[in-house]
C-alpha cells in the first residue's frame, strides 16, 4: 500500500498517520485480539491516578524511555488456535527488539502473554523518537502489527534550581545524577537578567473566543532571539480581571502579528493567573499575547505580564561541569555569576542546557535558574577591566572601596564613569578615583586592600540624570593601582554600572614570553604561560581548585596597542578526543617591564590579582656545539588533546603537561627534577604533581 506522508514528501511516523488504514477484510479474519475491559479503561485513568500505559492496545508507546524499555500485552485467539511467530520489523539499525517468546501455539480462545524489551543502545539520539512494528504472523490468518514508537530520554532533571546570595559575583554547585551516559558532555547558559513587567488596561474582549481577531481586550509583548533560546516564560499576575488568558508563539510568517497557527503555548484557565514556559527554542521572533477573557471593571482591568527571554551566552551566568559523565553517575555541575546589579528582594532570571553532546547542547533538557538578591555584602576585591562595563549594588549610604584597576607606565589618560541603572538615582552618586603604589596595593595578594589615606586625585557627583566621570591624564596619571571609590547618597539602595578606560601613548613595552609565577606570593607553585602569536596574544593559566586539586584555564585575544590586555577566560573539558570551552571569568596582564607584570583575574565570579615575575631565563642549550631554541609551547599535531610548556635553557628543563583526568577534566603536571639541577639534554624527567 502507499506511505502516508506529510505535505505529499516527507514519511508519515506512527505518532501522525497511526497504525494505517482500516483493512475490513483483513480485520474480519484477524487471528489475535486484543482484551480490554471497560473497568480497565475506567482504572486506566490519569485523572484518577490510573496509567493508560497499562492497557492491552496494540499501540506500544514509551515518552520516557532512557536506554531500554520494555511492555507487556497479551493476545487471545480468535481463529481456533494456530501457531504464530513476533518478529521484530522497521526499526532503525543499531535498535535491538527482543519479543518474548518469539514463537507460540494457541489453542482455541487460548491466550498468550508477550513482552517486547526495546534496547535503544547509542543508535538513537536523546530526544528523538524511535518507531517500528512486532510483526504477528501465522498461516491462515493474515499478518498483524503491535506499532512501538519510544522516545530517547535522557533522564529527570530538576523543575529548578534556586540560588539566594548578597554578592554582585560567586558561584554554587549543584547536583545532578540518573542521566543516561554524556559522553560529550554538554552544559550551555544564559542570564542572569530581570524579567520584563509591562501593565496595560484592558477591557473585555468582546469577541473572546478569538483572541487573533485584532480587535481591543489584548495585547503583545515580543521577545528577539535571533541565535535560539533557552527559555521563554510568560506569566500573568494577579489582576482585577475575573479571566486572563495567555497565549504565546512564533512569528513563523514575519508579519509581525500574533496568529493562531504559530500558537505553541497556550493556558486558559477560569482565573487571571496563567503561566507558559517553553525550552529549547529555535531562532525567531515569538509573541506573547494577553488577553481579557472576562472583565469586572467596564472601563478595563489592570492586567500584569511577567516574562523574558533567556539565550544561551547572554548574560552573567556560567555553567561549568566535567567532560564526560557515566550512565546515572552523580555528578557536580557549578553555577557562577559575576556582575549582577539585582537589588535586595529582587529575582532574577537564568537557564542552564544540559546535553549528551556539543552538536546537540539542550538534548537532556534545561533547568530554569531563579537567582534572589537576598541583601548586598560587604565591599570585596572587584577588578575592573580596560574597556569592559560592570555591575554592581551598592546599598543606601553605602561606598565601594575595592574597585581597582592597574594603571602601567606609559598610559596617557584614565577615565572612569558611574551610571546607576536608573537615571533618576545617578544625582545621589559620588565617584573618587584614588592611586596606592604597587606595593602599597599588593600587601594581602591576590586580595585588594583599601585605599586608606590615600589621596583623591578627582572626583565627580552625579546630577541632572547623569552619572559622575572622571578623567586623569598627562603628568597627573601616575602608574599605580588606582581605586574608583563609589558612594551611594541616595536613601536606598542602587545598581550601579562602572566603566574604567586606559588609553595608551608611545610603543607598548616588550613582554617577556613564556613562563611567568607570582613575585608576590612565592611558593604558590602556580602561574601561566603566556606567549602570542601575529596579532594575537594567548594565555595558559595552571592554578589550583578549592579541593587543591590542579585545574588549568585558557585565555585568548587580540594584543591591542597598549600595555594592558585583557580577555575572556575559559575552563576547558575533553570528551577524550576534542576539548570543549565554557567561559568562566576574564584576565588581565598588566605590563609594567618586559620582566614585571600584574595578573588579575576574575574566576567563577571572585577577583585577585598578583605582581608575577619569568621563571626561567631564555637563554639556549648547546646541541652538538650549536645553540637550539626548544622553549616554547608544544602540542601532539592534533588539536583537543592538551599540550606542554617546555622551558630549556643553558642549565635546566622542565615542562608543564597539561591533559585531562579520566572524567575530562582539565589537570597539569610538572616534569623537573625536585631540586630543579637537572641537565638541559637529560632525556627523562621524573613527573610531579603538586596541590
Amino acid at each position: 500500500p502507499e506511505l502516508a506522508t506529510i505535505d505529499g514528501v516527507q514519511p508519515a511516523n506512527p505518532r501522525e498517520r497511526g497504525a494505517g488504514r482500516p483493512q475490513l477484510g483483513e480485520a474480519a479474519n484477524a487471528g489475535l485480539y486484543l482484551n480490554v475491559t471497560a473497568s480497565q479503561f475506567r482504572q486506566a485513568n490519569p485523572a484518577a491516578g490510573g496509567d493508560p500505559g497499562s492497557l492491552n492496545l496494540p499501540g506500544l508507546v514509551n515518552s520516557r524511555c532512557q536506554g531500554s524499555c520494555s511492555f507487556n500485552r497479551t493476545v487471545t485467539d480468535q481463529m481456533g488456535g494456530g501457531s504464530w511467530a513476533a518478529t521484530a520489523v522497521d526499526f532503525p539499525p543499531g535498535v535491538g527488539v527482543t519479543v518474548t517468546p518469539s514463537s507460540f501455539s494457541l489453542a482455541n480462545g487460548g491466550s498468550q502473554a508477550l513482552s517486547v524489551a526495546v534496547d535503544l543502545g547509542t543508535a538513537a539520539a536523546i530526544g528523538e523518537w524511535v518507531d517500528g512494528r512486532v510483526r504477528l504472523s501465522a498461516a491462515g490468518s493474515p499478518d498483524q502489527y503491535l506499532t512501538v514508537s519510544v522516545l530517547a530520554y535522557g533522564g529527570d532533571l530538576p523543575a529548578t534550581w534556586r540560588i539566594t546570595d548578597d554578592r554582585d559575583g560567586g558561584w554554587q554547585e549543584f547536583s545532578l545524577s540518573g542521566l543516561v551516559a554524556l559522553p560529550d558532555a554538554t552544559f550551555r547558559s544564559g542570564g542572569l537578567q530581570p524579567a520584563e513587567r509591562r501593565v496595560e488596561v484592558l477591557v473585555q474582549d468582546p469577541t473572546d473566543d478569538d483572541p487573533y481577531d485584532g480587535g481591543e481586550g489584548v495585547f503583545t509583548q515580543w521577545h528577539s532571539l535571533p541565535q535560539g533560546g533557552l527559555w521563554l516564560y510568560a506569566e500573568t499576575l494577579q489582576s482585577t480581571a475575573a479571566d486572563l488568558d495567555l497565549f504565546v508563539g512564533r512569528d513563523d510568517n514575519g508579519n509581525g502579528l500574533a496568529d493562531e497557527s504559530e500558537e505553541l503555548c497556550s493556558s486558559t484557565t477560569p482565573l487571571d493567573l496563567e503561566r507558559c514556559d517553553l525550552y529549547a527554542l529555535p531562532p525567531g521572533d515569538y509573541w506573547v499575547l494577553v488577553q481579557n477573557w472576562e472583565a469586572t471593571n467596564a472601563d478595563g482591568d489592570e492586567a500584569t505580564l511577567r516574562s523574558a527571554g533567556i539565550a544561551a551566552g547572554d548574560g552573567s551566568l556560567a555553567a561549568s561541569g566535567p567532560g564526560t559523565v557515566g550512565s546515572g553517575e552523580e555528578f557536580t555541575l557549578r553555577l557562577s555569576w559575576d556582575n549582577v546589579a539585582a537589588l535586595p528582594g529582587e529575582e532574577w532570571l537564568g537557564a542552564v542546557a544540559v546535553g549528551t553532546r556539543r552538536s546537540d547542547p539542550t538534548n537532556i533538557g534545561v533547568i530554569p535558574v531563579y537567582f534572589t538578591r537576598s541583601g548586598i555584602s560587604q565591599p570585596g576585591t572587584f577588578a575592573l577591566f580596560n574597556g569592559v562595563d560592570h555591575q554592581l549594588a551598592l546599598d543606601a549610604g553605602a561606598e565601594h572601596d575595592r574597585l581597582f584597576i592597574d594603571v602601567p607606565p606609559g598610559a596617557g589618560s584614565l577615565t572612569v564613569s558611574a551610571e546607576a541603572l536608573d537615571s533618576e538615582m545617578n544625582d545621589g552618586l559620588e565617584l573618587e578615583l584614588r592611586r596606592l603604589d604597587f606595593d602599597a596595593a599588593l600587601v594581602d595578594p591576590p586580595f585588594a586592600v583599601a585605599p586608606t589615606g590615600a589621596p583623591t586625585a578627582g572626583s565627580d557627583s552625579g546630577g541632572g540624570g547623569a552619572g559622575p566621570s572622571v578623567t586623569v591624564a598627562g603628568g597627573s596619571l601616575q602608574a599605580g593601582r588606582w581605586y574608583a571609590v563609589v558612594s551611594n547618597g541616595n536613601d536606598s539602595p542602587v545598581a550601579v554600572e562602572v566603566r574604567a578606560d586606559v588609553a595608551s601613548q608611545g610603543a607598548a613595552s616588550p613582554i617577556h614570553r613564556g613562563l611567568w609565577n607570582p613575585s608576590s606570593r612565592p611558593g604558590l607553585r602556580q602561574g601561566y604561560d603566556y606567549n602570542w602569536g601575529g596579532t594575537d596574544r594567548a594565555l595558559i593559566w595552571y592554578t589550583y581548585e578549592e579541593s587543591g586539586q590542579p585545574a588549568w584555564y585558557i585565555a585568548g585575544n587580540a594584543a591591542g596597542n597598549g600595555n594592558i590586555w585583557v580577555s575572556d577566560l575559559f575552563r576547558v573539558t575533553n570528551d577524550g578526543a576534542n576539548q570543549q570551552l565554557a567561559k568562566v571569568g576574564n584576565v588581565s596582564v598588566t605590563t609594567l617591564a618586559e620582566d614585571d607584570a600584574l595578573f588579575t583575574f576574575t574566576l567563577f565570579g571572585q577577583s585577585g590579582t598578583d605582581r608575577t615575575q619569568p621563571i626561567a631565563a631564555l637563554t639556549c642549550p648547546q646541541i652538538d656545539g650549536l645553540p637550539r631554541s626548544y622553549t616554547g609551547l608544544w602540542y601532539r599535531g592534533v588539536s583537543g588533546l592538551g599540550g606542554a610548556s617546555v622551558v630549556v635553557n643553558d642549565t635546566t628543563q622542565a615542562q608543564i603537561h597539561y591533559l585531562f583526568d579520566d572524567s575530562g577534566m582539565p589537570r597539569w603536571l610538572v616534569a623537573q627534577e625536585p631540586d630543579a639541577a637537572g641537565s638541559p639534554t637529560a632525556s627523562e624527567l621524573p613527573m610531579l604533581q603538586f596541590s
